[in-house]
Formats: structure tokens, C-alpha cells, sequence
């Protein structure tokens, strides 16, 4: 795993590993019908890719913007909803 933490975090809390994460955010079907069919089925067909495929923890909101702890998921994310 390629996971990378934030180095400095302060004094106070020594110790606390941070991830830094990788945001990724996947094109659009810019047109109306593909935006009302696919929206919601793009976003559960990508999450359950990510529960599948990822090594660590990943976060998304809604299809628009995903961001991953691991380099190696966000790339491979990338590569495959590109």
C-alpha cells in the first residue's frame, strides 16, 4: 500500500497519523438523458467497484468527487472510470 501521511500535524497532536487523500473526479454524461439515467446507477456501480478493488479507505460524495487514502486505488480508479 502507498498510503502517505501528513508529516507535521503539531505539539499537540504528536503521534496522530493523518492520510493525506487523493481526489479523484470521474467525467460526466454531459447530456439530460444520460444524466437521469446514469447518475444514480453510476454511483453505486463506482462504490461497489471501490468495496471491491480498494486496499484502504476511500470517500465519495455522490459521483462528483472521490478521494482515496491509498495512491495505487486512486490511480486505479482513475484508469478504470476515465
Amino acid at each position: 500500500m502507498a498510503i502517505t501521511y501528513v508529516k507535521n500535524v503539531g505539539r499537540r497532536y504528536k503521534g496522530l497519523k493523518i492520510p493525506i487523500l487523493h481526489h479523484v473526479q470521474p467525467p460526466r454524461d454531459m447530456t439530460l438523458e444520460g444524466h437521469i439515467k446514469g447518475y444514480k446507477h453510476g454511483f453505486i456501480e463506482m462504490h461497489d467497484w471501490c468495496k471491491e478493488n480498494c486496499k484502504a479507505p476511500f470517500y465519495s460524495h455522490m459521483r462528483d468527487r472521490w478521494a482515496f487514502e491509498d495512491s495505487e486505488d486512486a490511480v486505479m480508479f482513475a484508469l478504470r472510470w476515465s
